[in-house]
Formats: structure tokens, sequence, C-alpha cells
């Protein structure tokens, strides 16, 4: 089996080597131990050098820095353009991740209802559920702290990257059209799964639905289809009014005195409140015009 091929434990699968030694059915080096192996470029070098990673991790903050963050000169005011422009970058990156060796060795999913979707279709170990998952919570809260750390202040005032509903969206609302959204990129991904010529392409398949729905449904729920990456924003921000949805439990009322998080679509208008000692350029979709909430 080929350097850049994937393993995912479950039920044996056939597929074809990254030499073209398939026979044109997809049967062609069969995976060893009941994996599923899914080919893939060595996008970013090979397992044990992570220099390809590093690089791709100072690009996105850099890009992330320039694009996002309220204080940029390059910021991008208008919210849909940074939907979209968040869609593609999260595609790209996702994609990269899961060709990359660390994604290789690991199986590249860092959401945790992917992982319960694997164990589910016996695809993935049951003992190492609560290990990955654990994993993903613990991601999602030490990214937003490092780059509290890293940026200071602009991270506050976009609520650590915390993303909320538009206004006027219940609760049933969104528990729906987010769940909808989940199904139909695991649906895609299953029908990749079921076909072996095709599982090269199961990572550009998550990366390119995970992207379409940020683009698409941004607006309207905020796109946390992904729990492990509501949880660090909320856990840090200290708002947790939608992240009962996330998790498939009831959401908790935020206290009357804490401002709420901004929605990606809203564009503060008029005079900063007073006390808000911050100075800033006007804010970016992703800002809000309410103090930043207590560090």
């Amino acid at each position: 089996m080929g350097e850049d091929a994937q393993r995912i434990p479950g039920p044996a699968v056939l597929a074809g080597n990254r030499n073209g030694n398939g026979n044109g059915n997809g049967q062609g080096d069969q995976a060893r131990g009941g994996d599923l192996v899914v080919q893939g470029p060595a996008l970013l070098g090979r397992v044990g050098d992570p220099g390809g990673e590093v690089r791709l991790g100072r690009f996105v903050v850099s890009l992330v820095r320039l694009l996002a963050l309220p204080d940029s000169p390059l910021a991008i005011r208008d919210a849909r353009l940074m939907l979209g422009t968040a869609g593609a970058v999260v595609a790209l990156l996702l994609a990269a991740l899961m060709y990359a060796p660390t994604g290789r060795a690991s199986g590249g999913h860092f959401n945790p209802g992917v992982t319960v979707f694997l164990w589910a279709d016996g695809l993935f170990p049951g003992r190492a559920v609560l290990p990955y998952v654990a994993a993903q919570l613990a991601g999602s809260v030490s990214g937003p702290a490092l780059a509290r750390l890293v940026w200071g202040d602009p991270v506050l005032r976009i609520h650590y990257a915390l993303v909320a509903p538009a206004p006027g969206t219940g609760t049933t609302a969104l528990f729906l059209i987010e769940t909808a959204a989940l199904i139909a990129v695991l649906a895609a991904v299953a029908v990749v799964m079921g076909r072996p010529r095709l599982h090269a392409l199961i990572p550009a398949v998550i990366a390119v639905g995970v992207g379409l729905v940020i683009a698409s449904l941004g607006a309207v729920t905020g796109a946390n289809i992904n729990p492990a990456r509501a949880f660090g924003p909320a856990l840090l921000s200290g708002e947790y009014t939608h992240l009962g949805t996330n998790l498939l439990s009831p959401p908790r009322r935020r206290s009357p005195h804490r401002p709420g998080p901004p929605h990606p679509a809203h564009r503060p208008t008029g005079p900063r409140p007073a006390g808000d000692h911050l100075t800033t350029p006007p804010p970016s979709p992703w800002s809000s015009s309410c103090p930043p909430p207590a560090a």
C-alpha cells in the first residue's frame, strides 16, 4: 500500500493503489487488518515530516489575520463575500489536512459527528471514539485561546470567532437546518465510500460539502454543523445560547447583562457605545458594536 494511503479501521475494502495497479473496477491492493484505504496525493510531505503542515498553518493564520479581524486594513466588510471566502478557505484547508501525513495517519476527521458516523458504520473502533472527540474539543478550545494570546483585543471583539444564527431563527428551525446540512454532507460521503474507485475523493467531498454549507448557510444559521467548532468559542466567550442546539441538548438562556455574539451578516451602525475604549477602524461583518466580553 502506498505511503499516501489513509487508513480508517473497519471492514476490509479493496482499492487500487497510487501506481495504478488496480484493475479498473476498484480492485487492487487489499487493505490489511480490515482498513478502508483512501488514496490521495502526498500534498504536504511524508509521515514524520511536519514541514508542510507548518507552512499551511502559517498561511491560514496569516490569511485569517488579514481578512477577518476587524483592525486589519484588508478586512472584508461585505458579509456574503466574507462567508464565500471563508467557505473556500475552509474547504481547501480541510482537504489539505486530510490528505496531509497527519490526516492520513489519524483518519482526518475533525467533527465528532463524522467520528460517530464512521463508528456507527463499522469503520471506526468504538474504543477510539471518546479520545477522538476529546481531542476535537480540545482543539476547539486551544485554537481561539492561542489566537487571543497572539492577537489580543481583536479576538475579544469577535467573541473568539463565535457565530450565531440570523435574528428570528428559532431553535427548531436552527436544529432542522443544521441537521439536514450535516446529513447531506454525510450522505455524499457515504455514496463515495461505497465506490472503491472513488475513495481518493473522500477528503475532497467532505471539504467541498463543508465549504458549501459555510457559504450558503453562514448568514442563516452560522453554519455550525460541527459541534466541536461551536464548543470552544462558546466556552471561552461565555455565550451558550445556541451551543445546546449544536450539542443536541436544550439551549441555555443568555444572561441579560451580556451582549450576544455578532451574526456574520450583521453590520452595526451608529456611534460606539459609551465606555468602549477600544479604538478600531469600521467593524467587519464579524465584529459587534457591543463592548467585548470580559476576558
